[in-house]
């Protein structure tokens, strides 16, 4: 049988439809294929980072003309109770001295003009309550209340100030840094941050409590406070 002239363009019509369904799918592919990178790039880059709620509540009482500020000296106080050395408790001092020299404040042990302590309290939390008050990790600090002059003996407040909420477990972790002045033998800043954290003291997280808990130093915000910060992923 002999093709028409409609018969031939109709064939080629479906010729060049065909070739055109061909080269959908791998259109199509490219597409997806960029479209599954640029997800696995984003979800590469969330899964970098982690946050943490620090709940944070400070307190300062300078003396007049005494505030303590750039080029002002320090050096950390011990209870003699503090076993030299400990992993812990150096590793909780390097990120207090740290943020503190990020306020201009100086290291100095020999002619410091305050005294720094710092101490953590960790508990275990099921439901959102505690199941004891098991000291986990590091002590060096005398705590003190409300800012005023000598310190007296470890305490511990309760939930972070927004809650641990039903169903959480962890551990909730609390921090306390304390500034006495060497010249009136005062507490003059006093600082308390909570976070709850899934197994133990993670560095991270301690690094980061520290860094909120001098949030606004030497005069912080009145009240409570609630920071997020973000976390890098920790190496594997």
């Amino acid at each position: 049988m002999n093709d028409t002239p409609y018969t031939r363009e109709k064939s080629c019509s479906a010729s060049r439809a065909g070739q055109g369904l061909l080269r959908l799918p791998s259109r199509w592919t490219r597409l997806a294929g960029m479209a599954f990178a640029c997800s696995a790039l984003f979800l590469a880059g969330c899964a970098g980072l982690r946050a943490v709620d620090v709940d944070v509540t400070s307190f300062a009482s300078w003396p007049s003309g005494l505030v303590a500020g750039p080029g002002s000296t320090y050096r950390f106080e011990r209870l003699p109770s503090q076993q030299p050395g400990a992993v812990q408790r150096d590793r909780l001092e390097t990120f207090t001295r740290e943020a503190l020299s990020r306020k201009g404040l100086q290291l100095s042990p020999a002619t410091g003009q305050y005294s720094v302590q710092v101490s953590t309290n960790s508990q275990l939390v099921t439901d959102g309550y505690s199941t004891g008050g098991s000291n986990v990790g590091i002590s060096t600090g005398i705590f003190s209340g409300g800012g005023g002059g000598g310190g007296f003996g470890g305490i511990s407040f309760g939930f972070p100030l927004g809650g641990a909420g039903a169903g959480s477990s962890g551990y909730r972790i609390e921090l306390v840094i304390l500034l006495r002045s060497l010249q009136t033998n005062s507490v003059v800043f006093e600082s308390r941050a909570y976070a709850l954290m899934p197994s133990g003291e993670d560095p991270a997280v301690l690094s980061a409590m520290v860094d909120a808990a001098l949030r606004g130093f030497p005069v912080p915000l009145t009240g409570p406070q609630r920071y997020r910060i973000d976390l890098a992923a920790p190496a594997r």
